[in-house]
């Protein structure tokens, strides 16, 4: 059986071009049926699993609420609790408020006695300077137990009165260290105690204030109520009469200002106070310890009427908060001698002033401590406005944002509806996928006489996150693990009942494709269906039978077409061997007619280069001697390309050379050429020309500038114009054209360069002109040099400006240059 091959390749191509596209057809068919089936499976099994992710991941999203609203109401009633004037709840915030102040004083009182007994002052000097502390301040008594003792009551310190600071004290190492006792109710009413360790020895430093319970809980909670500021500010002051003391006596003890600050630098790292300045007169700055300067000095009250030696106090005018949302507080002290006054800057949870927000604000910084917490905000509803009362955590602790600037309009809304409803309320802000933060906002009322408190928690989501990534990863892959199972099945049937018989009926066009009979065993079982996969493979061995019967024929007239292709193939190629042949030949008799070359004619140096575009040029050029002491030179190019411009060119260069031998006038020469010319011109070619005569003697230069390009003028100091243009035809266009001849004094050696349009228009592969000013800067730059070197020069610049861009117009160049004696 022959195989089709000039038949077959128009069709489909050789039997290696089609294996590949005939396997791609098999897997095509089964590609599309498990494609489209997988589909489905994905359809309604992803459809069911988003439906139940859905549900499972808003369940969590409700759980995480649930557990947030449960939250916010647990700490609404713990906040309620607090905003009720109970004993408990007094002593509670009057020892919050306390607690930082009365260790400050106990270190305070410990750095005064140490200096005391420095500068050698006995017991009783000691003990009337710390009356005197408790005379003019809330400190109701002072004990120092050490190697020397000093107390300000008659009654001794008994074991089990310090016991509790000892207690408090034994597991700090710092000799600084401060502890405090909680306030407890005694026969004398509510009182609260602080202990600071000496820095001279294992002593001990008691302070015992006793607290007005009874006039905090009448103004607790009300809208005057500024009964935390005032203890505050009576703390500042207490501390500040101790440290003014206190560094009176180190100056006694001939301590140096270095010494006193690191005592005064001590106090301030490890108490609440802030800073410390002192001034003397005048008001200059003596000693300072602390972060950094204050806003202002405060203002000193007036002296005291005592004449114990005890100065006046003030309060500071520029009390605040920091960044740490604590208050600040200001107390001043000045020595009765006017020698020194002192200012202290005292950190308090003191807030706006109210017992109850003091306390809701250590509640708050308990809550925000808890794990998962990262807001808690109270706010007081009075009818009129929503005032934030408490927020934690604040700002300037490590790792935490500042909530008080977080205060904004969804918490307050959560807040303002918690208060009117009456029922907690949470939203979660739970996002399956993204990087902001999962957090769920819950609010609280808590509802008390004549004021409404909110509570809104804001809790760290993350691990409800986490949970329904996990909840997610499982569900979407099981969904996969279907899909894939049901794919499987879906491929392999589809294949064992559809795809398989369609590669086999493939299989069988394909052989048939390359002309050869399919395999009888490859169709048999097909065609013993009794489906419509057997009626198609049925069908198939019929058509294969015509098909091959046709495939025979056209073989035949195949092979008789391409022979007598080839045998005109051969013909075709004889004649173009024999075109070429004759196109070398013309042109070796063209360039023999017109080689490259240099001649001196009476004094004179011509050089000229031509170099055709094509196999046969257009340009010539004519270099003879003319009369007795003339040179006549002729540069021109014939319109047109091929083998009608060589021809044209061969009679144009005949007919201007006959010209010159009978004229002298180069006018005349270019009149009786264009008239030749013009004569059984059928075809409408002509000549561009410059048509000159030298006189050598006198230099005079005969021009005519028939259509052509002006020549170039080189004078001896390298200076480069061109000949006047003139606006003549072209030879060959009109027989009634008159030239007219102009003239040039060319001096000893200057030059005279005339070039066709091929050099000019020479093109870069950006299709950039090499142009006129490029050709006039090589030549300046050449002019020294011989001839020969400028057109060599010359035609190496076309050559690297051109590249690889072919020539479109022959090239031609002379350069004329008259001898210099």
């Amino acid at each position: 059986m022959t195989t089709l091959k000039g038949a077959g390749a128009p069709a489909g191509g050789n039997g290696e071009g089609t294996g590949p596209a005939a396997a791609c057809g098999r897997r095509r068919l089964s590609t599309r049926a498990t494609i489209g089936v997988s589909l489905m499976f994905a359809l309604a099994i992803g459809g069911t699993s988003a439906s139940f992710l859905r549900t499972s991941i808003d369940g969590m999203r409700t759980q995480a609420e649930t557990a947030g609203r449960h939250a916010a109401t647990t700490a609404a009633t713990a906040f309620a609790t607090l905003a009720e004037p109970s004993a408990t709840n007094v002593a509670r915030t009057l020892d919050i408020v306390l607690d930082d102040q009365l260790r400050a004083q106990a270190a305070a009182t410990a750095t005064l006695v140490e200096a005391a007994e420095a500068a050698g002052y006995g017991r009783r000097y000691i003990e009337d300077a710390l009356r005197q502390i408790t005379v003019r301040s809330p400190i109701e008594r002072i004990d120092v137990v050490g190697a020397a003792s000093y107390g300000t009551e008659e009654s001794p310190l008994q074991a089990a009165d310090l016991e509790p600071a000892l207690r408090a004290l034994e597991d700090m190492e710092s000799s600084a260290a401060t502890a405090s006792v909680p306030a407890r109710h005694t026969e004398t009413g509510l009182t609260k105690a602080a202990a600071a360790r000496t820095a001279g020895g294992p002593g001990v430093v008691r302070i015992v204030q006793a607290l007005d319970s009874l006039r905090a809980a009448e103004r607790y909670g009300g809208t005057g109520d500024d009964t935390a500021r005032q203890v505050a500010s009576e703390q500042a002051r207490a501390i500040a009469r101790l440290t003014t003391h206190a560094i009176e006596l180190g100056e006694d003890a001939g301590w140096g200002r270095t010494r006193i600050e690191a005592r005064l630098g001590a106090l301030v790292r490890n108490t609440a106070v802030r800073r410390i300045t002192a001034h003397g007169a005048g008001g200059r700055t003596v000693y300072e310890a602390g972060g950094a300067a204050l806003d202002a000095r405060p203002a000193a009250g007036g002296r005291s009427e005592a004449g114990e030696g005890t100065g006046g106090d003030g309060v500071g005018e520029r009390e605040r908060y920091d960044a740490q949302r604590r208050w600040i507080a200001y107390g001043t002290a000045s020595r009765g001698n006017g020698r020194l006054d002192a200012t202290v800057e005292l950190t308090t949870l003191a807030g706006a002033g109210r017992l109850v927000d003091t306390g809701w604000q250590a509640e708050a910084n308990r809550l925000a401590s808890a794990p998962g917490v990262t807001g808690v905000w109270v706010a007081a509803d009075d009818g009129t406005d929503l005032r934030l009362a408490a927020a934690a955590p604040s700002g300037g602790e490590v790792g935490r944002t500042d909530v008080w600037r977080r205060w904004s309009t969804r918490e307050q809304s959560m807040a303002r509806a918690a208060a009117e409803s009456g029922r907690a309320d949470s939203a979660a802000a739970i996002t399956l996928l993204g990087a902001t933060p999962p957090r769920v906002l819950s609010a609280a009322p808590a509802g008390r006489t004549g004021a409404s408190i909110s509570v809104v928690i804001e809790t760290d989501a993350s691990e409800t996150r986490r949970q329904m990534r996990r909840e997610a990863g499982t569900v979407l892959g099981a969904a996969a693990v279907m899909i894939a199972i049901l794919s499987l099945a879906t491929t392999w049937g589809a294949r064992r009942w559809l795809t398989h018989p369609v590669e086999t009926m493939a299989t069988a066009a394909q052989c048939l494709q390359r002309g050869e009979r399919p395999p009888a065993a490859l169709t048999t079982a097909l065609e013993r269906r009794s489906d419509e996969i057997g009626s198609l493979a049925r069908s198939f061995s019929d058509m294969t039978e015509e098909v091959l019967a046709r495939h025979n024929e056209l073989t035949e007239l195949v092979a008789r077409r391409t022979r007598t292709l080839e045998q005109t193939n051969a013909l075709l190629r004889e004649a173009q061997e024999q075109v070429a042949r004759e196109l070398g030949l013309a042109k070796t008799v063209q360039e023999s007619l017109m080689p490259d070359g240099t001649r001196a004619i009476g004094g004179c140096v011509l050089h000229w280069r031509v170099t055709p575009a094509r196999e046969l040029g257009g340009d010539f050029v004519i270099a003879e001697p003319h009369g007795e002491h003339g040179v006549f030179v002729a540069v021109c190019d014939v319109s047109g390309k091929g083998v009608a411009a060589a021809l044209f060119m061969a009679v144009a260069q005949s007919v201007v050379a006959a010209a010159a031998a009978s004229r002298s006038d180069v006018a005349a020469i270019a009149t009786a050429a264009n008239e030749r010319l013009c004569r059984g011109n059928t075809l409408g070619m002509f000549v561009t020309g410059l048509i000159c005569r030298l006189d050598t003697p006198s230099g005079r230069f005969d021009y005519v500038s028939a259509g052509h390009e002006p020549a170039i003028v080189i004078d001896g100091d390298g200076r480069i114009d061109e000949l006047d243009r003139q606006h003549s035809l072209p030879l060959g266009l009109a027989e009634d054209e008159r030239y007219a001849a102009a003239s040039y004094e060319l001096g000893r050696g200057e030059c005279v360069v005339a070039y066709t349009d091929g050099v000019t228009d020479a093109c870069d592969p950006s299709e950039a002109a090499y142009g006129v000013e490029r050709l006039t800067r090589l030549l300046r730059d050449s002019a020294a040099g011989r001839p020969e070197a400028m057109l060599a020069r010359l035609w190496e610049d076309i050559d690297a400006f051109a590249g690889e861009m072919p020539a479109t117009d022959d090239r031609t160049c002379m350069v004329v240059r008259r001898g210099d004696a």
